[in-house]
């Protein structure tokens, strides 16, 4: 009779043993399936945050070139009294953002030599419908190219995630820390003063 309960006690011992076997199992898998979420976050945050900066160290750029020259079109200077139109800032703003253009893949000695971020800047006038012609108003947007990007899974898809970034900014102010005029007035007429506003700074939706 013992001799018989012991056999059902070891046949009950099996499957017990089986469930809990499968059990730590599937913890680990559990476990390590978080840890890679985790891990992935982690790294696409990292370059977004590396995206980042790169995009404002050429905003930075920018806006020092037309501190100093004001985004005057004329290789002579402009005089105080010239009135320089939005159209022709933009082409200006343009060019101090393509004289560092050479600087738009960015590497890191610390990560896979595949490893690179591509971004692209481009300026604009004020998309507002109504804006005046010497509002003053810029625009500078720093994105992410579709084509010549690094083939790392944690860069895949890049111009589609990472959402880009936006500066506007009015120009011609007369003294420094002045707010800016209205986008559909005449700010200070265009004038080459070097000075300027930031208006905003944020991030447009990504396109994914």
């Amino acid at each position: 009779m013992r001799a018989h309960a012991s056999h059902q006690a070891g046949n009950l011992l099996i499957p017990v043993m089986l469930m809990g076997l499968v059990s730590a199992l599937l913890m680990g898998a559990f476990i390590n399936y978080s840890v890679f979420i985790e891990q992935a976050a982690i790294e696409n945050q990292l370059a977004e945050t590396r995206a980042y900066w790169a995009i404002l160290g050429h905003f930075r750029y920018a806006i020092s070139r037309q501190r100093y020259a004001a985004l005057c079109p004329y290789s002579a200077g402009c005089a105080a009294s010239t009135n320089i139109k939005d159209t022709d800032k933009v082409t200006v703003l343009q060019s101090y953002l393509d004289e560092i253009s050479a600087y738009r893949t960015f590497t890191y000695a610390e990560e896979n030599a595949d490893y690179s971020i591509k971004i692209s800047l481009t300026a604009s006038a004020d998309t507002d419908p109504l804006r005046n012609p010497y509002s003053g108003y810029m625009t500078m947007v720093g994105s992410y190219p579709t084509s010549g990007l690094s083939s790392l899974p944690v860069l895949s898809g890049l111009a589609q995630r990472f959402a880009p970034l936006e500066l506007r900014f009015c120009t011609s102010q007369l003294a420094a820390f002045q707010a800016c005029g209205g986008v559909k007035n005449n700010n200070n007429g265009g004038s080459p003063t070097g000075y300027y506003s930031i208006r905003r700074l944020f991030r447009d939706q990504s396109a994914s």
